[in-house]
């Protein structure tokens, strides 16, 4: 809701007309959950609500004889107007980002949304505008959104990119407080799988050499849930702990087999002490993900469930070092 709106359902003629005159949109709309299924309402439909005599609850600041005047201040543009004003939203947004203006940018775009809540060109902006502001939820909503309708992949790929972004953010977080391990927004959750899931996403849909970087920085990005070890040849592998799974990135030249990788390398962590498996022990590839010259394999851990907030620090090393 706007501030618009409260005033609306609150304030005097005076005030109203105080704030459009600073730019509140009369277009703007507030969602109503007390109607089944939802309806979005305008300050206008406010107006008539709490203006009727038959309502529970009115505003009585508003006289009678203003009301003509309010209604004619709080009716929306029509719709070649708010065409017109979409346009101009989004240019002030595209001025305002590159000078820093990260708020003013996200709100011109919050107001760009509102007339059309589908453009995706807009909404691929505030999925990275929003997270500049520190709009995790949002950015994550709006990312979400393009990932499952739009049909241009480059689109999607940056959508799972910007994702990725604020799923990073939200874990660095996580490991340092007390927040939960998930994002709510909307009353959807977010970010239940790490960051990286969202990089390899992007990857898949729109390679590049950044995308394939910043895959790889996620196993070694000084968190608490990766390690490294080198094994006979120089060979380095790389791992991420997540759950009950562990991903592991490796050099294409590197054939090494996963029984041998995992009875050469011990695991230290609070739950942990030094473990390694036995040659009974056999461990499936559950996926792979090319990265051109790295393969990364995802596998189940053998270790059971890995939380890196509450294992404390990963450690991997060669029970033959090198």
């Amino acid at each position: 809701m706007t501030a618009l709106h409260y005033a609306v359902r609150y304030a005097s003629p005076d005030f109203i007309k105080l704030l459009i005159d600073n730019g509140a949109a009369t277009y703007m709309k507030a969602e109503n959950h007390h109607n089944y299924p939802m309806t979005e309402e305008t300050p206008l439909d406010w107006f008539y609500r709490y203006t009727d005599t038959a309502s529970a609850e009115i505003n009585s600041h508003i006289p009678q004889e203003s009301k003509l005047t309010v209604q004619k201040w709080l009716t929306p543009p029509s719709s070649q107007q708010l065409n017109k004003v979409e346009k101009n939203q989004i240019k002030s947004a595209i001025t305002a980002y590159p000078q820093g203006k990260v708020q003013d940018a996200y709100e011109y775009l919050i107001k760009a949304l509102s007339i059309n809540p589908k453009n995706e060109k807009v909404l691929s902006d505030m999925s990275l505008i929003a997270l500049k502001n520190n709009q995790f939820g949002h950015s994550l909503s709006v990312s979400n959104w393009l990932i499952k309708h739009s049909e241009n992949s480059k689109t999607v790929a940056n959508a799972w990119f910007n994702q990725g972004l604020a799923c990073e953010q939200h874990q660095v977080k996580m490991l340092n407080t007390d927040i939960g391990y998930t994002i709510t927004y909307d009353g959807q959750y977010y970010c239940a799988e790490p960051a990286i899931y969202s990089y390899i996403n992007a990857w898949m849909l729109a390679k590049s050499t950044a995308r394939k970087n910043k895959i790889i920085s996620q196993f070694d990005d000084g968190l608490i849930q990766t390690c490294s070890a080198v094994l006979a040849g120089n060979n380095q592998l790389r791992f991420f702990f997540q759950n009950r799974k562990i991903l592991i990135l490796r050099t294409k030249s590197d054939h090494t087999s996963l029984d041998e990788l995992f009875q050469n390398i011990t695991f230290n962590y609070n739950r942990i002490d030094n473990k390694s498996l036995d040659k009974n022990t056999s461990i499936e590839t559950i996926n792979t993900y090319d990265l051109d010259d790295y393969v990364i394999e995802e596998v189940n851990s053998p270790f059971g469930f890995f939380n890196a907030k509450y294992n404390g620090q990963l450690q991997c090393q060669t029970i033959n070092a090198v």
